[in-house]
């Protein structure tokens, strides 16, 4: 059948709404553009794109149903394309091409949700790109998808939404592309290997850009995050990041914590983090650093474990790459523990020495503070230098949270790898003058 026949009012669509739907048939685009101003259906039968006639290119602006029969790209050497601006699902039948030529499904609503719906069988290699590199849209990943192969693209500006559901690739590629976004509540979060998470495989691996963007709402990011433009955090629960990350753009907390638990997050020097308060915070729960550089400007590292406890650091010295891992406790000895606050912020800096710092630390009342520390009257910070503590004034405010505001800054810091306490009076130092009695 030669589907170049009919015509519509609408300009570049030759048909309104078509149902393919005779068991047997064969509809072929015979090389030529053929334009859906609403809904494609295939029922029963094949269309076919790309064939001997030439290349063949179909475009849907409604729903492109295949619900039975067979939606083959190409059977020969020559492309087939189809470009959908409205929703893809694949119910049932089959989705192939049975020819070496390159077939390719473009998903490229120019913004808003667009739906990918799956259930019916996706074979042979075809290339499916979501978004063009100028669209804005959302790929909403409807239901479980499987193919057997195919190359799956994430273009810049478009997003891909799993949801909880999964693309299965048993063979083929996963490209989340610079400039592209992710977004998925799986509890696996996204792998390379493809064994867990939202983009399963069995051979091959799957590729997540560190230019991307990346939404995490599950419990883990995965092994697969590595590093992103803007990552946003997303689960009431929290979320634990898998492996050594940096964020280049914008870490934004919409809900929930992020436990960077043994690795590091690295927050790149064009990078900010926003969204943070008492219960959206980078917890340290293990002995991984939330790394960011600090020069003659304050810098918070919203940090915490059991509670959030930040830690403002501006640094007049020379400028450097600090890590910080909130405890909450002091490890170190002290001249008097019944003064301080149960926190320690362990510091570990890039190159050592050169540093000169102003601190403010954070905590939140009573149930952090030793018995004696709120009896104590003259507000300390201090440092640990591996030997001894080093320490200098500071400047109490707020109420629940409370904060110490160093009153000079802590130079001289001759270490890479140091604590900082805050405590009053002789916490830290023993500073009350000794009587000595001479018995002649």
């Amino acid at each position: 059948m030669n589907l170049t026949t009919f015509t519509t009012n609408v300009a570049s669509r030759n048909y309104n709404n078509l149902i393919f739907n005779g068991a047997g048939g064969n509809w072929s685009l015979n090389g030529n553009t053929i334009g859906v101003a609403n809904d494609l259906t295939v029922s029963a039968g094949t269309l076919l794109l790309g064939s001997s006639a030439g290349a063949g290119t179909l475009n849907v602006d409604g729903i492109f149903t295949v619900n039975g029969g067979t939606c083959n790209t190409t059977n020969t050497t020559t492309a087939g394309t189809i470009n959908l601006f409205g929703n893809l699902t694949l119910s049932s039948g089959t989705f192939t091409k049975t020819g070496s030529g390159a077939g390719t499904v473009n998903l490229i609503k120019s913004s808003g949700p667009q739906t990918f719906t799956g259930g019916g069988t996706i074979s042979n290699a075809n290339a499916w790109n979501f978004g063009n590199g100028t669209t804005a849209n959302t790929i909403q990943i409807a239901t479980n998808i499987s193919a057997s192969t195919g190359v799956f693209n994430v273009n810049t500006g478009t997003t891909v939404d799993f949801g909880t559901n999964t693309l299965t690739v048993t063979s083929g590629a996963f490209n989340l592309n610079s400039g592209a976004t992710l977004n998925t509540t799986n509890a696996a979060g996204i792998t390379t290997a493809g064994a867990t998470g939202s983009i399963l495989r069995s051979s091959g691996s799957n590729t997540f850009s560190a230019s991307a963007n990346y939404i995490f709402g599950g419990a883990i990011t995965g092994t697969g995050f590595t590093g992103a433009n803007n990552l946003t955090i997303n689960n009431a629960s929290g979320v634990t990041l898998s492996a050594a990350a940096t964020v280049n753009g914008a870490l934004t907390f919409t809900n929930g914590l992020l436990d960077i638990a043994a690795v590091n997050l690295t927050i790149g020097t064009s990078g900010s983090i926003a969204g943070t308060n008492s219960t959206k915070f980078v917890k340290t729960s293990g002995a991984g650093q939330l790394k960011m550089t600090v020069a003659a400007s304050n810098v918070l590292f919203p940090v915490g474990r059991s509670a959030y406890n930040p830690l403002t650091l501006n640094n007049s010295g020379a400028s450097d790459v600090f890590g910080v891992v909130l405890t909450d406790a002091i490890s170190q000895s002290l001249n008097n523990s019944s003064l301080v606050v149960n926190r320690s912020w362990n510091i570990t800096e890039t190159v050592a020495g050169g540093s000169s710092l102003s601190i403010v630390n954070q905590w939140n009342g009573a149930a952090e503070q030793a018995a004696g520390f709120a009896g104590g009257t003259t507000p300390r910070i201090a440092y640990w230098n591996g030997s001894a503590w080093v320490q200098t004034g500071a400047t109490q405010a707020g109420a629940n949270p409370f904060t110490f505001a160093s009153t000079a800054s802590l130079s001289g810091i001759a270490s890479a790898t140091y604590s900082i306490a805050i405590g009053k009076d002789d916490a830290f130092i023993c500073t009350a003058a000794t009587t000595v009695s001479l018995v002649l």
